[in-house]
Parts: C-alpha cells; structure tokens; sequence
C-alpha cells in the first residue's frame, strides 16, 4: 500500500509538472507571436509611409495543433489621427525642437499610425494586444520611409503614445540632421550649402503602455 502511494504521488508530480511546462511553453509561444505580429504591423506601417496604401486588417494562424489553430494573429494599421481637444505637455527644453530638411530633393517630414497586435484564441477570444503609434521619417527619394526612435532597439522604445524623434534635433551628439550641398559641375571641390530647415516641436514621449493579457 505504501508503494502504491508513492507511486501515486509520483505519478501525480509528473501530471503536474507536465501541465506547468506545457503552460509556459504556451506562453512563450504567445510573447513570440504577439512581438512578431508588432513588428510585423509597424513593418506595414513603414511601408504605408513610404506610399503604399493603408493595408486592411489581416489575420494569420501563428500556433497550429491537430486540432486547428490555437493562436491567430491579427494586425491592423491606421493613420494616426490626435484626440480632439488633447494637449500634449509642453517640452521643456530646445531639445524637443526637430529640424526637417525641406530642401525639394529630400522633402523630409514626418508621418504617424496606429499600430494594433491581437492574439486571437480558437474561439475568438482575446488572449493578448497590444497597440500604439509609430512614427516615421519621409523623404522624397528611397529610402522614403525611416522609422523615429530605432536606435532605440527596443519595442517598447517604438510603441508608446509619443515616440522620440532620433533624427534632425540639432541638440543631440549623433544627430542625424540631413544636409544638402551643391557641387559644381567639373569642378567638384566647390560646394555651395543648400539647407532649407524647417522646424517641428515634439512632445516628450510618455510610457509604453503595459501588456493586455
């Protein structure tokens, strides 16, 4: 009787143990899918900058078992519209400030969208999304579209309400302003500056909301 316990007791631990790897295993799979499904969104986002049109909300099947699909991916992508009546925080300091080169043959700007990821159980219910703006760097020639805040390399760094502007602050060490000189034909020491600035006050960027789980 005693081994019959132990051996029950034993065969119970393994059930267990069984169950809480096969959970985390999910779990994982779900952090996998939702991070690829926002990178995949912001991907279509850049790409939309970049003048192709806003894509309609697609769906993917990211984890299939034998008995279907256990985890669908949903992404959606739309031009970023501002809250009526909202004020964002004013910047503290001049480094908030963005230069833009407004020169006709860069015609850089800015452009911003609303990125949403959902992981979509077998029922349809909302497992996890999450959701939040991008904003990109346009220019009039390739590569037309770049992505503000990437030297980041963080997700969270991208997806928040107010995304920092890495490229064209005059105040930052590794500024990545764009300047436009002329050179001279058949003489090409002789270069003539052609900057044309144009400035844009940028908001402090807030944080990054939380996982909806």
């Amino acid at each position: 009787m005693v081994l019959i316990a132990f051996v029950g007791v034993v065969g119970e631990t393994v059930v267990y143990g069984t169950a809480a790897l096969a959970r985390m295993s999910f779990h994982a799979r779900e952090q996998a899918a939702i991070r690829g499904a926002v990178l995949d969104a912001i991907r279509q986002a850049q790409s939309t900058a970049a003048g192709v049109p806003v894509p309609q909300p697609s769906a993917t099947c990211a984890y299939a078992t034998n008995d279907g699909c256990s985890i669908t991916v949903k992404t959606t992508v739309a031009i970023a519209t501002p809250n009526p009546g909202s004020t964002p925080p004013s910047c503290a300091s001049a480094a908030c400030s963005v230069y833009m080169q407004n020169n006709s043959h860069v015609g850089e700007s800015r452009a911003s969208y609303a990125v949403t990821a959902q992981l979509l159980a077998a029922d349809g219910g909302v497992m996890a999304s999450r959701s939040g703006l991008v904003a990109f760097r346009t220019f009039a020639t390739a590569p037309y579209a770049a992505l503000v805040g990437s030297v980041d390399a963080t997700l969270d760094a991208i997806t928040n309400g107010g995304a920092g502007d890495d490229g064209g602050s005059a105040s930052q060490t590794n500024a990545t302003l764009i300047h436009v000189d002329y050179q001279q034909q058949g003489n090409p020491a002789t270069h003539t500056p052609a900057d044309v600035w144009r400035t844009l006050d940028e908001h402090p960027a807030t944080a990054a909301p939380s996982w909806d789980d």
